[in-house]
């Protein structure tokens, strides 16, 4: 008989383009892996000395605005937050007052 017809030994194409399909789901998910485990180990050596910049608290004012006690290293900062953009009001004391939560009231 003339025309295409399939070796003995030969798989079949849907079989072939399922395990090809696996395949390569399995090397992207692994990829995402392997990526996610790099910024998580990376993520913490560029964040600079200290551990880099901590939010301890922020208050909502309305709109677009916050409140925000930032720690960086040993020290504590009140930042301005809004639309126009992020503006230092004050440095605080590194250390809050024995016994009292340190936030905003």
């Amino acid at each position: 008989m003339k025309g295409f017809h399939l070796a003995a030994n030969a798989p079949h194409p849907i079989t072939a383009a399922f395990f090809g399909l696996a395949a390569f789901t399995v090397l992207f998910v692994a990829a995402v892996l392997v990526l996610k485990w790099l910024q998580k180990r990376m993520g913490t050596r560029f964040s600079g000395p200290g551990g880099g910049i901590r939010v301890v608290t922020r208050r909502f004012l309305g709109g677009q605005n916050t409140l925000v006690i930032a720690e960086v290293g040993d020290h504590r900062y009140l930042l301005s937050s809004s639309r126009a953009g992020v503006s230092l009001i004050d440095r605080l004391p590194s250390d809050p007052v024995p016994g009292e939560e340190p936030g905003l009231k």
